[in-house]
């Protein structure tokens, strides 16, 4: 508001709503972004608290899913994503 900028996050709750409402197209107007993020995190939490850690193939997933160019990837994706809807 301060900047007149959109950050990524705007307009995240109203899509949270939507989306829990089963108002896909109207969610994906409000933040698109949260339908790479809320599966991201759902995985996330799979993998912290409900798989099996002692699984090798779990640990490969996990150690991708939290490794370093995966944090750089969603950043990145993030950092493009904040670009784009300040343009358009």
């Amino acid at each position: 508001m301060l900047t007149g900028y959109k950050c990524p996050g705007c307009g995240s709750q109203r899509a949270f709503y939507n989306l829990f409402q089963g108002n896909f197209m109207t969610a994906f107007r409000y933040n698109p972004l949260m339908f790479i993020l809320v599966p991201y995190i759902v995985l996330g939490i799979y993998i912290e608290y409900i798989a099996n850690l002692s699984n090798d193939s779990i640990l490969r997933l996990r150690n991708i899913f939290y490794g370093k160019w995966a944090i750089l990837t969603l950043a990145v994706v993030i950092i493009i994503y904040t670009v784009v809807r300040n343009t358009i």
